[in-house]
């Protein structure tokens, strides 16, 4: 709309219809009318390899993946040894 805008490095909300002039940089901007979301925010326009790039290197031995079967098949066994226990 006329005389409505946005400082630098601030994000406007999707489906947000901007209505007047945000004077405040480094926001989050959403709804109808705007109001300010979140302040004091920070990002760049990285890529996901660039991004990868500054992680700290990952450990060589990743946790084991658990899926629903093996999850419930471990319960019920610590269940039975704890119940064995109880009966000695």
């Amino acid at each position: 709309m006329k005389n409505a805008g946005l400082m630098d490095n601030s994000v406007l909300g999707a489906f947000s219809v901007l209505t007047k002039n945000i004077t405040e940089s480094n926001v989050v901007v959403s709804g109808f009318p705007v109001k300010i979301v979140k302040q004091n925010i920070g990002w760049t326009r990285q890529s996901i390899v660039e991004y990868e790039k500054t992680l700290p290197p990952q450990d060589d031995n990743p946790p084991k993946k658990l899926n629903r079967r093996t999850v419930i098949k471990e319960f019920f066994k610590s269940l039975f040894r704890k119940s064995k226990k109880r009966r000695a």
